[in-house]
């Protein structure tokens, strides 16, 4: 590398530092100070998981569904997808609480699993997510 040479930062980077404000946002939540804490109940939890797996399900049947596109493509790795180990944590608290994931989603959270499918038209769009 010469010294006129630049180095361009990598998407995971620009991705970082453009939802940082958004991420201290959500660990400083009261849920998630509850949760970090263990003062959830077993039952809150599957709850959660439930709702999270929402989320990963649409956005994993997007991202598969979009290879083709090259912004998909870009950033797809099967290694971020999630469905599966929330699939066997809800197995894991429902047998331990004798239950399943409860609660109906949350309005933030089915507009977001609703947004994510609706980003199926453009792979940039999804890619945001």
């Amino acid at each position: 590398m010469t010294a006129t040479q630049t180095i361009e930062p990598q998407l995971s980077v620009f991705m970082r530092e453009g939802t940082r404000d958004e991420h201290e946002a959500a660990e400083g939540s009261v849920f998630m100070e509850r949760l970090l804490a263990g003062g959830i109940s077993e039952q809150t939890y599957l709850n959660y998981l439930g709702h999270l797996r929402e989320v990963y399900v649409a956005m994993e049947d997007v991202g598969r569904a979009n290879l083709a596109d090259a912004a998909v493509a870009a950033v797809h790795d099967i290694a971020l997808e999630r469905a599966a180990a929330i699939d066997a944590d809800i197995a894991f608290w429902g047998e331990r609480t004798g239950g399943t994931p409860a609660e109906p989603l949350s309005p933030a959270t089915a507009a977001y699993v609703e947004r994510l499918r609706g980003s199926a038209d453009w792979g940039g769009f999804f890619v945001a997510h």
